[in-house]
């Protein structure tokens, strides 16, 4: 049986099964945290997407994780009846992946830039979200309208993101889990 890594390819950008099986696992459970989990806010309903969409960027890194937090929600939006919407969240997701992770570079303690990164990253999302709600429905005032349940959103998925890195780097059960 012949190795897939040969000695001519670079073994820091192989992609072993490890991280083909952890990225389709992430890719999983973003699309059900985004299309299935549903927690009622003031102005509608959550979902905690965004939580994964990071947990996939801090687990992952930059190519498994972009193609993880991009592609993911972009599918529930599409499974979700909502195929217009694709285009944009594969924009505002992606995004949030690569502020994170420039940002964040590979911390993998909560530390002030993990928690810096969260932010920008949560409030592009929002941000993202209104901007592409005002090109959709051609209206300013429709996608501003979106903005506080965004916020609040956003608000709930760094807050939880923020929690499970702390009990994730703290737990003696993950602490191989950066070698994927």
């Amino acid at each position: 049986m012949t190795n897939v890594v040969n000695s001519k390819v670079d073994k820091k950008r192989a992609v072993g099964a490890k991280t083909i099986c952890f990225t389709a696992l992430m890719m999983a459970v973003t699309l059900i945290f985004t299309a299935v989990v549903e927690i009622p806010i003031p102005l509608g309903y959550a979902n905690l997407g965004s939580t994964m969409i990071l947990l996939g960027a801090y687990f992952l890194g930059w190519g498994p994780g972009l193609i993880s937090g991009a592609l993911a929600p972009a599918l529930a939006d599409f499974l979700l009846g909502f195929p217009y919407w694709c285009l944009p969240t594969i924009v505002v997701k992606g995004g949030m992946v690569v502020f994170y992770l420039l940002i964040a570079r590979s911390g993998k303690k909560v530390s002030a830039k993990l928690i810096i990164a969260t932010i920008v990253a949560n409030v592009w999302a929002a941000f993202g979200y209104t901007a592409f709600g005002a090109l959709i429905y051609g209206s300013l005032a429709a996608g501003l309208a979106s903005t506080p349940g965004l916020l609040m959103e956003s608000a709930i998925n760094a807050v939880l993101f923020i929690v499970l890195v702390k009990v994730i780097s703290g737990s003696k059960r993950f602490k191989n889990i950066d070698k994927i």
